[in-house]
């Protein structure tokens, strides 16, 4: 396989699985919203905006300064 069909055939699966993920993510949020109700759900969109702000750094590192081993 030459390097211009991988780069369309890499294209190409990227492209699918971003659709894929935007489908997801929709029905996922339809579902959401269904179950918890609007204040519900207007809480846990209220909490998953505000997060940011109130804790904006975020720790990177894990016990004894080792990355790999954050929890």
């Amino acid at each position: 396989m030459n390097t211009i069909q991988r780069i369309a055939k890499n294209t190409g699966v990227l492209l699918i699985s971003q659709i894929a993920s935007y489908i997801i993510g929709f029905f996922f949020i339809m579902y959401t919203a269904r179950y918890l109700g609007a204040e519900g759900f207007g809480i846990l969109s209220f909490a998953v905006t505000t997060h940011p702000c109130v804790n904006p750094i975020e720790p990177t590192e894990g016990i004894n300064g080792d990355p790999l081993s954050a929890s």
